[in-house]
């Protein structure tokens, strides 16, 4: 395994660069390995440190929540070759025997663990949809915040297309129907075109959901809030959004979780 002779209690570095832990019990725990060039490469799966997802990770980006895969080299303690008399050097031989099945075995489940690639989940539509002189996505398979939405549109392949965006507020209105005030082209102000993005329109008749009146409002079958790229011009921290439940305009934290189309 390249482990030195004598191991120490704690994390430990091997010749060969195998970073391994020694625990109260005597277990051997590999965490990963340090290349030549100094950066770290951990074994075995990967847990979001932001949403808790495992597995669920593509081209160094969570799936679920679009957190970047941290690649943070773990605190090591630097272990010498120990020099001692052959009859130590025997008898840490021995000492060590049971270590090295446990190494072994563990090696041996870490090795198949990389037979299994975590997959991202595919969204629920097949085919992209052409509609309103635009080409949509199907609906993103799990609701994210602001910032992973930019981040799964910019990553996006579906339908042999890999150039979609996050849609401004104009773009996503293109798909209300059933408001006159929110439809495209309709009396609702809110628009990226002209800059009005203010907070103040986000209570008015013209933008807001009428009250009980819940209807069909989304062309493409939607009834949940859908996230632009368009920023709250009064508010940095807020992002316009269309709630197709109700037809309105409405702004929300980016930290907020909503679903997502893409469009291109």
């Amino acid at each position: 395994m390249g482990m030195p002779e004598q191991p120490q209690s704690g994390m430990n570095i091997a010749p060969d660069g195998t970073v391994y832990e020694i625990l109260e019990d005597g277990t051997i725990k590999r965490i990963g390995k340090v290349s030549p060039d100094g950066s770290f490469e951990p074994f075995g799966n990967w847990k979001c440190p932001s949403c808790g997802t495992e597995n669920e990770m593509k081209n160094n980006f969570c799936c679920h929540c679009g957190a970047k895969k941290s690649m943070a080299k773990p605190e090591i303690k630097m272990v010498q070759q120990p020099k001692h008399e052959e009859e130590k050097q025997e008898s840490a031989k021995k000492k060590f025997k049971p270590l090295q099945f446990i190494g072994g075995l563990i090696l041996m489940l870490v090795g198949l663990s990389f037979f299994y690639t975590p997959k991202c989940s595919q969204p629920t539509q097949e085919q992209p949809i052409q509609l309103s002189g635009r080409t949509w996505s199907s609906r993103s398979p799990d609701t994210m915040n602001w910032h992973a939405a930019v981040e799964y549109c910019h990553n996006l392949n579906e339908g042999g297309y890999d150039d979609w965006k996050l849609p401004d507020i104009d773009e996503l209105r293109l798909l209300i129907q059933n408001h006159s005030g929110t439809e495209s082209g309709g009396t609702c102000k809110i628009s990226e075109k002209t800059g009005e993005l203010s907070g103040n329109y986000a209570r008015t008749k013209d933008c807001a959901s009428p009250w009980g009146q819940h209807v069909n409002h989304s062309k493409l079958g939607d009834t949940e809030t859908f996230w632009s790229s368009s920023v709250q011009s009064d508010s940095e921290g807020l992002r316009w959004c269309v709630d197709f439940y109700g037809g309105g305009l409405v702004n929300y934290s980016e930290w907020n979780s909503n679903y997502v189309r893409c469009v291109r």
